[in-house]
């Protein structure tokens, strides 16, 4: 699942996949912006077949957070 997962972020942000890791974190990457996050949300929830709550949303703050959460939200 994390490679997907640093895949669906790679093609989201248009970053390269070197870039990214389980410990990148918006604050890593200029073009994880606001409506870059909205962007990644959405395309979490197509691609995981999963609804996040807002609380989820704000609190997925790097790809580890964003990894826990749909992990979670799989298993449920």
């Amino acid at each position: 699942m994390t490679e997907k997962i640093i895949d669906l972020f790679s093609s989201v942000l248009d970053v390269k996949k070197e870039k990214i890791t389980v410990e990148t974190s918006m604050d890593d990457l200029p073009e994880w912006d606001s409506l870059a996050h909205i962007s990644l949300v959405s395309a979490i929830e197509e691609e995981f077949k999963v609804s996040m709550s807002m609380d989820e949303i704000t609190s997925m703050l790097s790809i580890k957070s964003a990894i826990e959460i749909i992990s979670e939200l799989s298993n449920n």
